[in-house]
């Protein structure tokens, strides 16, 4: 995992105005840690102490820190997997009153995909897998719905014998799913969610080489579509807005169209000049 990187208290003004997870420490001890799209005007916004939060412990910190990442989304895992390891003191305190958020994923045969905020009872935890906290409930939601272009899930216990909307949309499986597949893109989210993002693509790119030389050609187009998403996603993606307008007839994306457009039916020469891409990557 990414080491902060760590500087004076009035030192914000050298952060990048880029995303990533910030850090306030007061000598070893963690006070709080953040998520920002611009870290340096994020956390120049908490020494103004414009509410009582940051009035409880602005004046402890003797050190800053931050660690840069390359999108929003990218920020937002990094940020839970940094809070679960270091525990910082007010975010502890804040998560007390159930404003943390987790996804769910429950251990089914076919596993379907929830978030919730509610404490994991061990009641809960036989019957699902955790993962969190997140901080931002918006954001966890936001994130969910982009990852399930690339990995698309069930949200219900059983479908339904025919398509439903989701399915039109290619977020849902369908009725039918090819169950390994299904376990398989499962994994990969959450191999995603837990931050190893980059392990995700590094295999989906290796499976792509091995069903074009099996000369697999619509199994490695499926994959390579997946590969060109998620790279987006955690490369350069802000998290979308996502505005519902009829659900049985679309749902409009108002942000990164071109980031999900998926092309379908794809030939058997337009694949060989994906393949020669694949090669210098």
């Amino acid at each position: 995992m990414k080491r902060f990187k760590l500087l004076k208290k009035d030192s914000a003004s050298k952060f990048p105005q880029k995303p990533g997870v910030y850090v306030f420490k007061k000598n070893k001890d963690f006070l709080y840690i953040g998520k920002a799209i611009n870290l340096r005007k994020r956390t120049n916004s908490h020494f103004q102490k414009n509410n009582y939060r940051d009035n409880l412990f602005i004046d402890q910190v003797k050190t800053i820190g931050y660690i840069e990442t390359n999108s929003e989304i990218e920020a937002l895992i990094l940020e839970a997997n940094l809070i679960k390891k270091y525990r910082p003191k007010y975010n502890i305190v804040w998560k007390d009153n159930k404003n943390y958020f987790y996804v769910g994923i429950t251990k089914a045969e076919l596993p379907q995909i929830f978030w919730t905020h509610q404490s994991k009872t061990k009641e809960a935890k036989e019957k699902a897998i955790f993962i969190g906290p997140f901080v931002d409930g918006s954001a966890i939601k936001s994130t969910l719905k982009v990852l399930r272009r690339v990995f698309p899930y069930y949200t219900v216990k059983k479908h339904s014998k025919v398509l439903c909307p989701w399915c039109q949309l290619d977020l849902c499986p369908g009725p039918n799913p090819n169950k390994k597949e299904y376990q398989k893109n499962i994994k990969r989210l959450i191999s995603v969610l837990m931050g190893s993002g980059s392990v995700v693509l590094k295999n989906l790119k290796r499976e792509m080489k091995i069903m074009s030389r099996s000369q697999k050609f619509e199994r490695a187009a499926k994959i390579r579509d997946q590969f060109f998403a998620l790279e987006k996603i955690l490369e350069n993606a802000r998290l979308p807005m996502f505005k519902t307008v009829n659900i049985k007839r679309q749902i409009e994306f108002t942000d990164s169209k071109d980031v999900f457009r998926k092309t379908k039916q794809k030939t058997l020469s337009s694949w060989k000049k994906t393949e020669s891409k694949l090669k210098k990557i």
